[in-house]
């Protein structure tokens, strides 16, 4: 699938092949019903079946019209009746003996108003078989004792029978919680779906074997046949959409009344039926009735509330919509490495409808900040589109991710850090989990797009906001060391390190994102100086952490052309020496000390890169490295007593130097760097800038090379060319 295509011209490709395979089931469907014609006698059977009562009534009948003809039979071969020596007691005792089964008749009108209460299926307790099985238990009981009676019984028999009496007592007891039980809508709403549910599982798995064993009576076979046996047929779908539909007018007739806990329940009882469908479901379409009517639902009954007593009700719908988009997310993963992954397009579809319910979602709650609908919104969809990269489902990652940044730039604006944060995370996630995916159908080409669309968004964000914490765009512009959380300090180390990702796209990410956030930077230090200060500390530790990132790689891979990577650096560099200095000189309020510190670590970090591969100094480092010790020297002029401009010049003949660079001067320069750290450190050790990075630059050993490689050729000089070669 080509990025370019918007959401609706992909489903609508999707949905021209759906709709192509169900013309396939319907026309091999067909054609078997005629080639095998129901016979006559079965037709008429079936008519006269449809007349009759239900199977549980019918049998009712049947055993009763038996009791009575067996009865008459007695009284018309004994008739006249009466005319007996004695009163017999035996027929008196049958009246009491059926006193249990009264008793819990009676209490039938509880659950019977629950039924009426929730609105649908008001006889669903005649089909509960707890309640049934223990009337009928109660009921053998009863004719049990009087069998005792009726035969005599002994002594020791007699007295047995009192603890059938007892038996039964207590059983009657045990219905009686049960009808009791029931009297409440909620937990009967909570019976009937654990009911209800694996009866409709159990219809599904029929109906889509039997609707395979029909089209492969019709020889349809090869790909065409492996993927329809995997859909669901409609009618079933249909069929549990139509339970869905009942379930949701059972939570709108509670949100009418204001009864929050039983709509809260009947979403729950919603969201377990779409999810054990998802379950079963061996394949999952882009127009799937059950899912589509699950996520309408869910929007539409988000939407009746929004006051603040309903917002109990709000989250926990998004939690039970999280929980579905999830089961559905892993569904969708089985199209790339599920047993079925070799018949099935590797476009995973399944969670896009609740990506846009969710938008709904959040849209509805965007104003008003004491609701976490928002944020639980957007953090759900930084979820899926992480799981789609995962998986193997790049372009729909990116889908997802372009779906957060206007939410990001917008309540970075507006200073709304409950929706900031979610949003930048969400993407910074979704890209890490593009960057480290192995998954087979992997698009790396997806990255790079994803990439874009991430600092087009930082171009459109106006100006740093200030104070940087707690305004959401921490996951940009600092480590983001909350719990849960992913900087993009940590993704540049999570990129560089992936194998299945292409140089020249992380080079050009890498630039562009340094460039944003000069850029950015500037433009805030122009609106006001004491917020661009900040932003300019912020953004040249960000940039130096896409400078390291690189050269780690670089070091740790020797296929990696380390010319070409100080090439793409020096680049990087140049933006970090405009956020602090110009033509004009310095740029008012910025700590020249620090951003000097860093830009000349990693210029050394680079250099010492080349001076292990033995790799020529690209051109572009060397006018970089010569700007940066112009634009310190006009400055040193005009203020001498900023020290930098011996150091900067040293270091830049050092690498102007053709070939490798000369360790005399080097040499000199790492001194001058040293003295220089006396005065402001900025620490090199991994305790300070780089030690809570996700890829800790101190497992590649680069800091400790580097540290030895600078105090040698600050030692003795016999050893200086031998430890720069």
């Amino acid at each position: 699938m080509v990025p370019a295509l918007s959401d609706y011209v992909c489903r609508r490709v999707l949905d021209v092949r759906d709709q192509m395979l169900a013309q396939i089931r319907e026309l091999g469907e067909a054609t078997d019903r005629a080639q095998r014609p129901i016979p006559a006698w079965r037709r008429r059977l079936g008519n006269l079946r449809r007349r009759l009562p239900p199977s549980g009534q019918l049998a009712l009948l049947v055993t009763t019209a038996l009791f009575l003809l067996v009865a008459l039979a007695v009284f018309i071969a004994h008739w006249p009746p009466g005319g007996g020596r004695s009163v017999s007691d035996f027929v008196f005792t049958q009246g009491a003996s059926l006193v249990f089964v009264v008793i819990l008749l009676s209490l039938l009108g509880g659950p019977v108003s629950a039924s009426q209460t929730l609105g649908s299926d008001s006889g669903w307790i005649l089909r509960d078989r707890q309640v049934w099985i223990g009337l009928a238990v109660v009921g053998g009981l009863s004719l049990l004792e009087l069998w005792l009676g009726w035969v005599r019984p002994e002594r020791a028999e007699a007295g047995a029978s009192i603890l059938l009496t007892a038996g039964g007592l207590t059983l009657t007891a045990f219905i009686a919680w049960r009808l009791v039980f029931l009297s409440d809508p909620i937990n009967q709403l909570t019976a009937r779906t654990r009911r209800q549910v694996p009866e409709l599982m159990k219809t599904l798995r029929r109906d889509r074997s039997q609707t395979a064993e029909r089209l492969r009576r019709q020889g349809i076979s090869g790909d065409v046949l492996a993927e329809l046996e995997l859909q669901t047929p409609p009618e079933t779908q249909a069929r549990i959409r139509g339970h869905l539909m009942r379930l949701r007018a059972v939570s709108e007739r509670a949100l009418h009344d204001a009864n929050w806990d039983l709509a809260a329940v009947g979403h729950r009882a919603l969201s377990h039926l779409a999810q054990a469908y998802a379950h079963e479901c061996l394949v999952i379409v882009a127009q799937d009735p059950v899912l589509d009517g699950y996520c309408e639902a869910s929007n539409d009954l988000h939407a009746q509330v929004g006051e603040a007593r309903g917002r109990d009700f709000s989250h926990a719908v998004l939690v039970n919509t999280r929980s579905t988009a999830l089961t559905v997310a892993a569904k969708d993963a089985e199209r790339f490495i599920g047993p079925h992954a070799d018949v099935l397009p590797k476009e995973a579809f399944g969670t896009l409808r609740f990506v846009l319910a969710l938008k709904h979602m959040a849209n509805r709650r965007l104003a008003d900040d004491s609701s976490t609908d928002a944020p639980d919104s957007l953090q759900i969809i930084g979820e899926l589109g992480a799981i789609a990269a995962a998986m193997g489902d790049s372009w729909t990652s990116v889908n997802y991710l372009g779906h957060l940044l206007p939410y990001g730039i917008s309540a970075t604006q507006a200073r709304k850090a409950h929706i900031a944060w979610p949003a930048w995370n969400g993407v910074l996630r979704s890209l890490g989990a593009l960057a480290e995916t192995h998954a087979k159908h992997r698009d790396p080409r997806a990255f790079a797009e994803a990439g874009r669309k991430l600092t087009d968004a930082i171009d459109a964000v106006a100006t740093f906001p200030h104070p940087l914490h707690y305004s959401g765009f921490e996951p940009i512009a600092t480590s983001s060391p909350t719990a849960g959380s992913f900087s993009l300090r940590s993704l540049a180390y999570a990129a560089w390190s992936s194998p299945t990702l292409e140089l020249d796209h992380l080079k050009g990410w890498g630039l562009d994102t340094a460039r944003s956030l000069s850029t950015l930077a500037r433009a805030t230090h122009q609106n006001d100086s004491l917020a661009g200060s900040f932003a300019v500390q912020e953004a040249t530790e960000t940039v130096h952490h896409l400078d390291v990132a690189p050269i780690i790689r670089s070091h740790d891979d020797e296929n990696v052309d380390a010319s070409d990577i100080v090439g793409n650096v020096a680049y990087q560099l140049s933006w970090m020496r405009c956020m602090g200095l110009t033509k004009d000189g310095l740029v008012p309020s910025v700590d020249l000390d620090q951003l000097a510190q860093i830009y000349l670590t990693d210029a050394l970090l680079a250099a010492h890169l080349l001076a292990m591969r033995g790799a020529a100094v690209p051109e572009g480092l060397t006018k970089e490295l010569g700007q940066f010790a112009s634009d310190i020297t006009a400055i040193e002029e005009r203020d001498s007593s900023r020290g930098l401009a011996d150091t900067t010049d040293l270091l830049a003949r050092a690498l102007a130097a053709a070939g490798e660079p000369q360790a005399a001067t080097v040499s000199q320069a790492a001194k001058r760097l040293r003295e220089l750290a006396r005065d402001q450190p900025y620490d090199l050790s991994p305790m300070s800038g780089w030690g809570h990075l996700h890829h800790g630059a101190v497992t590649s050993g680069l800091y400790e090379e580097a540290e030895a490689w600078l105090g040698g050729l600050s030692g003795s000089s016999a050893d200086e060319h031998e430890l720069s070669r």
